[in-house]
C-alpha cells in the first residue's frame, strides 16, 4: 500500500515547483523601480516631479503584482501579489 505524505500549510504556501522553500527572493525590476520611485517621492516635494514619481510607483507596483499573480514562485507570492493589486486598485478607485 502506497503512503501519501500530507502537505502542511507551510509546504503548500512556501514550496516552489522544485520542492525548495522560498522565503525571500531578490526584487525584480518593477519592484526595484517602485521602491526607488517611492523613496524619491519622500524627498522630492516639487509638484510635477512628485506626481510623476507617484505615477511611476503605482504603475510599477501594478506590473509587479501582475507578474507575481501569474508567475510567482509559490502560492504565498501569488496571493501577496493579488492582495497588493487589490489594495492599489481600491486606492485608485476610491481616490
Amino acid at each position: 500500500m502506497k503512503q501519501t505524505k500530507k502537505r502542511s500549510l507551510i509546504d503548500y504556501l512556501f514550496k516552489c515547483k522544485d520542492g525548495k522553500y522560498v522565503y525571500f527572493q531578490f526584487p525584480n525590476l518593477p519592484l526595484m523601480i517602485a521602491i526607488l520611485a517611492y523613496g524619491l517621492s519622500l524627498v522630492i516635494f516639487a509638484k510635477p516631479y512628485n506626481g510623476i514619481l507617484n505615477i511611476i510607483f503605482t504603475a510599477s507596483i501594478i506590473v509587479w503584482s501582475i507578474l507575481e499573480i501569474f508567475w510567482g514562485v509559490n502560492l504565498f507570492r501569488r496571493i501577496f501579489g493579488a492582495l497588493i493589486l487589490g489594495f492599489v486598485l481600491f486606492g485608485l478607485i476610491m481616490g
